[in-house]
């Protein structure tokens, strides 16, 4: 897993090497015949949003590239993320044109949503900044493009 900055703050391969990867992959095609999704290659985790970060590279008077290179310069000193574990449930969501299969974390959210603050702590994200965020993992969408699922889901379970 690794964070990287892409507008959002993300943690990348999230599966890769996962003690769940396998079961997963089950779930991605269960949504896949079920509701004629796509599985998302490389499913991710949104740490903080382009609009939780937006406020501040406004207070910071950074350009949108000198923002992404300080971004770029701070992950590296970022701490680790925590090991988790998902739940064995399937939610869905839709939102207008989009529809998202996706898993929520067991109780290791609790860990994620810590390492969170840290994160948010040593770059200087200010609470007030963020939107409230539903932790999850996106597997499958109509299109299998990661940036086509619904951001912030409130499905049911499938």
């Amino acid at each position: 897993m690794s964070l990287i900055i892409q507008g959002s703050l993300i943690l990348t391969d999230v599966l890769n090497g996962h003690p769940q990867e396998d079961q997963v992959r089950q779930l991605q095609e269960v949504c896949k015949s079920r509701r004629g999704h796509n599985a998302i290659a490389q499913p991710h985790m949104t740490v903080l949003s382009s609009r939780d970060l937006k406020p501040l590279q406004k207070r910071s008077g950074m350009s949108n590239r000198e923002f992404r290179e300080w971004m770029k310069h701070m992950i590296p000193n970022l701490p680790p993320a925590p090991d988790f574990a998902f739940r064995n449930d399937v939610y869905f969501a839709k939102e207008g044109e989009k529809e998202s299969c996706y898993l929520q974390l067991d109780l290791s959210v609790l860990l994620v949503l810590m390492w969170r603050e840290e994160i948010m702590e040593a770059l200087g994200v200010l609470v007030e900044d963020i939107e409230p965020r539903y932790t999850h993992i996106s597997i499958t969408n109509l299109t299998g493009n990661r940036i086509d699922s619904i951001a912030n889901p409130r499905g049911e379970e499938e």
